[in-house]
């Protein structure tokens, strides 16, 4: 156990799931230290865009966020994971509570079908992690073009 406090972690994620809640596709979490807890620090409908946004060079930082993945016969939500330890961080003690760390917010945040680790906001490619996203789901309904 990491000793932070994630009492702040479920509400958003919960609205991060429920499909109904248009306001709500991304939430991204800080490492907050004295005391060692985990806030808010941005949300909202953005995508990818915005969750990039949100994250610091100088942090650690979590986000989930909602997508659709799929093809012409499949549209699914789906998940996705990101831990985030920016380059920018100095404290070598901050970057490894971070395994430690995870450890317990993936016990809270565990519906997901895709899992990041990020450094740089070039790890954080929307094609890439579409790609990761499909291979990740299985069945692909998509025609082959080619000819034989």
């Amino acid at each position: 156990m990491s000793g932070f406090d994630l009492s702040e972690v479920a509400g958003p994620v919960a609205e991060v799931i429920d499909d109904k809640n248009e306001e709500v596709e991304y939430v991204v979490f800080g490492v907050q230290t004295q005391p060692n807890k985990l806030v808010v620090d941005a949300k909202g409908k953005g995508g990818l865009d915005e969750v990039k946004a949100a994250l610091k060079e100088d942090a650690l930082q979590f986000a989930y966020y909602r997508t659709i993945s799929g093809d012409e016969e499949s549209r699914r939500v789906k998940f996705v994971f990101i831990s985030w330890a920016g380059e920018g961080i100095k404290k070598p003690k901050l970057r490894a509570v971070m395994s430690i760390l995870k450890g317990d917010v993936k016990n809270v945040i565990n519906n997901f079908h895709i899992e990041l680790h990020a450094t740089s906001l070039d790890d954080l490619v929307e094609d890439e992690i579409a790609a990761k996203i499909k291979k990740a789901g299985g069945a692909d309904y998509s025609f082959n073009t080619t000819s034989n």
